[in-house]
């Protein structure tokens, strides 16, 4: 959906409702050669949180509230749990999925 809005062929509102808006444009793995990778370097310090997650979350919950939950949660695993309850919580209309990982630097 980011890709339509990006490009300027629906708008955020319009996106809400599209019918396609659950198509898979690229992937993570996998072996086809013909699959476009999206690679972004991030210079991390030591306590950031990276987040990867499915629309089952992002749709049900909303960016503010991951971020504090983010912030406040001790553990990676404990982070997961409750924003996968918020997303239930909150209709979970699609599955939901959550991998929270904290970088360390040990240097």
């Amino acid at each position: 959906m980011q890709l339509l809005i990006d490009s300027g062929q629906l708008s955020p509102a319009e996106a809400a409702n599209f019918s396609g808006r659950h198509v898979l444009v690229n992937a993570l793995g996998g072996s086809d050669t013909d699959v476009e990778v999206d690679v972004n370097h991030l210079k991390l310090a030591s306590g950031d949180r990276l987040l990867l997650c499915s629309d089952g979350l992002t749709d049900m919950v909303d960016e503010e509230t991951i971020g504090q939950v983010l912030i406040e949660s001790g553990e990676s695993a404990e982070a997961c749990r409750r924003l996968i309850d918020l997303a239930l919580a909150g209709g979970g209309k699609d599955n939901v999925t959550a991998i929270v990982a904290t970088y360390v630097f040990s240097g």
